[in-house]
């Protein structure tokens, strides 16, 4: 979560704060009293008085921060340390009696401080909302409440978020309507015959295929990717399975899944990151490696991985590549993963590595041509310079993890690859707010070369490392349930849906125009958080999967 969305929800129950009816109807008595309610909540923000912001809102309050970020009554009056309050002004916008309740949306403004190690940074916010009044025990409170925008300046970073106009009832009910015929049923047993992953053939034209998941550890979509590796293997002749993990584990990989070596549990291991080493993602290896040992005349599968943030890892593997360079790599040998991060915050030592990683890529680049391993030296060299220049801002993972897969389909012009990795790594046109953009830049590169698919989920429970309690490594995290306006609200059952199709269909296609959520949960969360990105969806994919309620996935073994 990057610092100015964090201080966003920090300062939610400002951004819930509606404007104070000025004017209202006159000698409405009602109205008069919800107006002397804004004004004890605007007083009671500045002050940080919990009994007198909680006295506005009902016991069975349910609100939505930004992007769509669930929020209980409890959290409205959380105190965030480092954060205060000095003006909070409001402005009525719009009031609208709906039967025996109250819909009123309003402009905020509030300014003050946020501590960030000690220097003390002015922040300013503007949040538009739309808030429910109704009558509770005979008195008005706010029983509902869902932030429209906002906007937070931190110190002249400034960040601006937008959800989508709120659907009435009829509006929901139509889309899913128009949804209908156009879903796809789809098995999520990994054992099931691949005939309802028709969708895949006109994706299977290109070379490469992105399939994301909507989070890095739900059983349903590892089971999923893992049966449409399968049939781009089996039915369309792909080879490669592309990973978003570094490339220190990947000759481990390889060595079993060849049959060279049976050591599954090094195999395992060589994934890296613990979101990848379950047992969903161990079976398909194994699955690779019994294809492999009856693949007749067709080409053995391979496994590659294309991420960068372990540069000791690489260097460490090149060195026992080609061992003559042993010497230009002693600076990064031994780094441990994210390591790099802390030490280039140094400008000097920064300026250092940095020379030493462009000293090392050039002497692997000078092999001779008939060095054993040399492309694989270069590959690991380049992966050692981006970490560093990464970490240093002079460019993003992203950038490098897309280098990285275009440089695998160079090297071999005979590859069809699957590339997996989160939604926000392999959309083409992913969340602005998210920071990620390899499959943009692959889009950019190949063109129709590189399609993709996205999953999300409804509700349920991931694997991931709960915030807070990261001694526990990785366990159950319940998230919350889907959005009511959601995608994933809209289709009730495990289903696939082509979006070129969707945009054929008037209603689909504006209600998917704007940025609608995806989730996209990596490899942490908390109980109760949504964990959307929002994507224009039909730019982003070309197939979007829904898999219904998530279960977690489980530790390979």
């Amino acid at each position: 979560m990057n610092r100015v969305f964090a201080l966003t929800l920090a300062l939610l129950p400002g951004a819930l704060l509606p404007g104070a009816l000025a004017g209202g109807a006159q000698g409405n008595p009602d109205e008069a009293v919800i107006r002397r309610s804004y004004q004890q909540l605007a007083q009671a923000i500045r002050t940080g008085d919990s009994a007198s912001i909680l006295n506005v809102y009902a016991p069975q309050f349910v609100g939505y921060g930004p992007r769509y970020e669930p929020l209980s009554r409890e959290l409205l009056t959380e105190a965030t340390p480092g954060l205060t309050f000095k003006t909070v002004g409001t402005e009525l916008l719009k009031v609208q009696r709906q039967g025996q309740s109250y819909d009123v949306t309003s402009r905020t403004t509030s300014t003050g401080e946020y501590d960030m190690g000690g220097q003390k940074v002015p922040f300013t916010q503007i949040g538009d909302t739309l808030d429910q009044w109704q009558k509770v025990g005979g008195r008005w409170q706010i029983v509902g409440s869902r932030t429209l925008s906002s906007t937070v300046d931190l110190a002249g970073q400034k960040q601006v978020m937008n959800d989508p106009a709120p659907l009435s009832g009829a509006q929901r009910q139509a889309l899913q309507t128009a949804l209908r015929p156009l879903l796809k049923p789809v098995s999520l047993n990994v054992g099931a015959a691949a005939s309802d992953l028709a969708f895949l053939a006109p994706l299977a034209q290109a070379r490469l295929i992105g399939a994301g998941e909507g989070s890095h550890g739900t059983h349903e979509h590892f089971v999923l990717k893992a049966r449409i590796f399968r049939a781009l293997v089996e039915q369309h002749g792909f080879t490669t399975l592309a990973f978003e993990s570094n490339p220190t584990g990947a000759p481990a990989i390889n060595a079993y899944i060849s049959g060279e070596s049976d050591d599954l549990q090094a195999a395992v291991s060589g994934l890296g990151f613990m979101v990848w080493r379950t047992a969903e993602i161990r079976d398909l290896l194994v699955w690779m490696r019994g294809y492999n040992a009856q693949r007749g005349d067709r080409p053995a599968l391979t496994f590659v991985a294309v991420d960068m943030q372990d540069p000791g890892g690489s260097a460490g593997l090149l060195v026992e590549w080609v061992p003559a360079l042993e010497a230009a790599a002693a600076p990064f040998v031994g780094l441990a993963p994210y390591q790099i991060d802390e030490l280039v915050k140094d400008p000097e030592k920064q300026k250092t590595f940095t020379a030493q990683a462009a000293a090392l890529l050039e002497q692997a680049t000078a092999l001779a041509s008939d060095t054993p391993h040399r492309a694989e030296a270069l590959a690991l060299a380049r992966t050692v310079q981006q970490a560093v220049l990464a970490a240093s801002g002079q460019g993003t993972r992203d950038d490098f993890m897309a280098e990285n897969m275009l440089g695998v389909l160079k090297a071999d012009p005979q590859s069809k690859v699957m590339l997996w990795a989160h939604n926000s790594h392999v959309s083409k046109a992913p969340d602005a707010l998210a920071q990620t953009g390899m499959g943009a830049r692959l889009a950019e590169a190949l063109g129709d070369d590189y399609r993709t698919i996205g999953l999300t989920f409804s509700s349920g429970s991931i694997r991931a490392v709960q915030m807070g309690q990261e001694d526990k490594g990785m366990q159950a995290v319940t998230v919350a349930p889907s959005h009511p306006d959601s995608p994933e609200a809209l289709v009730s059952a495990s289903a696939a849906l082509v979006l070129s199709d969707a945009l054929k269909v008037p209603a689909l296609h504006d209600y998917l125009a704007p940025p609608r959520p995806i989730r996209g949960i990596g490899h942490s969360s908390m109980p109760g958080m949504m964990g959307y990105t929002f994507e224009v969806l039909p730019q982003a994919y070309d197939v979007l999967i829904f898999t219904g309620e998530s279960t977690p996935a489980q530790a390979a073994k």
